[in-house]
């Protein structure tokens, strides 16, 4: 705060808009904890389509009994949950996974992902408490030897 009050001691309206532009970045840069009655855990992890790691995947975690977390993998495949805009991770508990590709279609030439992977889900997966790891690799075209998708925990 030391700079903050050094900034602050003259009397000009630039010194006090100066000084107000400085304490709320201060205040709001810090870790804020959850409110007790949303228990949060972190949940990172890696979305693969047919062996191959894929960016622009939203990642949607739907909790039975609260509202979704939700994430976007980078290009890498790897996402992490964002409960809202303050605090990530997701509800403890279960929850239906969705994933889709295609939020704005017009910008996004790969088709969308079949629908066994979002409207007609049926991962499920148990949120617990410390971090949690969920992997998702999918197939875009299954055949009969080979399963829709599989979940690494």
């Amino acid at each position: 705060m030391t700079l903050i009050q050094n900034h602050c001691r003259g009397g000009s309206h630039l010194s006090i808009a100066g000084c107000l532009l400085l304490w709320t970045v201060a205040v709001g840069c810090q870790y804020q904890q959850p409110p007790s009655k949303y228990p949060l855990a972190p949940v990172v992890g890696r979305v693969t389509v047919n062996g191959v790691p894929q960016a622009g995947i939203q990642v949607y975690f739907e909790s039975l009994s609260s509202r979704p977390s939700n994430g976007l993998t980078d290009a890498d495949g790897r996402y992490e949950l964002q409960f809202d805009e303050l605090y990530g991770g997701a509800m403890l508990g279960t929850h239906v996974v969705r994933l889709t590709r295609n939020l704005r279609p017009a910008l996004d030439p790969k088709p969308e992902l079949p629908e066994r992977y979002n409207k007609e889900s049926e991962f499920k997966v148990r949120v617990e408490p410390g971090e949690n790891v969920f992997n998702f690799e999918l197939t875009e075209d299954p055949t009969p030897e080979q399963p829709a998708a599989s979940i690494a925990y």
